[in-house]
């Protein structure tokens, strides 16, 4: 029990909860001739269909925001129902979104009846505990959630914004981002270019373009 304890907390060691200490003790546990993969079986080898069909349906809700640096998935009532699975089958889902290379925020949404509960996870870069306490929750700088009595699709379009605003505080990140638009900048330029388009006509066509889009808020 201690041997699976030390590995789920520490995610097989991946957390930054891992330390020396860690290893030294999970060491000497393997000295005592623990069974290690019928523990390594038991916790991440033994996963339920329904649970996986589950973890398949919420994939496909993915969206991947500020650059691919974030990335956000549902888990509907509709989903559990259609899977036969259960609220719990959805825990591990924000694993699965996490590990995508590039991401560095990660969040899940599952619907309740009157809810939505938010859970989230950040990698080297951004937190997440700033982004839960906003909204009365709480957790780590790493693992964190809240939740929101708001219908799932608002509820989304809120941790957009929010995982939006914490990933571009990060230097690294925020340079990134700037230089992939200057690349789509410089590619309309090319384009005005080509077609002759004066600065005076694409003045005209974006402050009107501008003054609507305004009147939608």
């Amino acid at each position: 029990a201690l041997y699976t304890g030390i590995v789920t907390d520490t995610g097989s060691f991946q957390y930054s909860n891992t330390t020396a200490q860690t290893h030294t003790i999970a060491a000497d546990l393997m000295g005592k001739n623990i069974d290690h993969m019928k523990i390594m079986v038991s916790v991440y080898q033994n996963v339920s269909l329904k649970k996986m069909m589950l973890r398949a349906k919420a994939m496909e809700s993915m969206e991947m925001i500020c650059a691919g640096k974030a990335a956000l998935v549902c888990v509907t009532k509709d989903m559990l129902k259609e899977a036969s699975a259960a609220y719990e089958d959805a825990e591990d889902v924000i694993d699965s979104v996490r590990n995508i290379e590039g991401v560095e925020i990660a969040a899940v949404l599952k619907e309740k009846e009157d809810s939505v509960k938010v859970s989230m996870r950040a990698k080297s870069k951004g937190r997440v505990d700033t982004i839960a306490m906003n909204f009365g929750g709480g957790g780590h700088m790493k693992a964190a959630g809240c939740t929101l009595s708001l219908p799932i699709g608002e509820a989304a379009d809120i941790i957009k914004k929010q995982g939006d605003d914490e990933i571009m505080k990060h230097p690294e990140t925020r340079r990134h981002f700037i230089e992939e638009m200057c690349d789509t900048l410089m590619y309309f330029n090319d384009i005005l270019l080509c077609y002759g388009i004066t600065p005076e006509e694409l003045e005209q066509v974006y402050l009107e373009k501008h003054e609507k889009n305004m009147k939608r808020w």
